[in-house]
């Protein structure tokens, strides 16, 4: 049984799924040994700095199975100091 689809994962469509494939990233397995603070990272360059935080707490959601609204405002705290370290 294959990975599930970026596209299929909670918090992440078409767009994100996109994006993390022209970096390599197609699949939940690719994502999670990437890590979402590297693949935010990656696509901050890849993509001109058009991503937003956002897209790190989608991606770090989606990775626990829970909508971004629930990552509590610490956790957010410190993926954005690992994010802009």
């Amino acid at each position: 049984m294959g990975e599930v689809p970026i596209a299929s994962m909670r918090n992440l469509g078409p767009k994100m799924a996109l994006w993390l494939g022209e970096i390599g990233i197609h699949d939940a397995g690719q994502l999670r040994r990437t890590g979402a603070v590297d693949a935010w990272k990656q696509l901050k360059v890849s993509r001109g700095g058009q991503i937003s935080l956002l897209g790190l707490y989608a991606m770090q959601a989606a990775l626990m199975g829970i909508d971004w609204r629930e990552l509590p405002d610490e956790f957010k705290a410190a993926l954005r100091e690992q994010a802009l370290a």
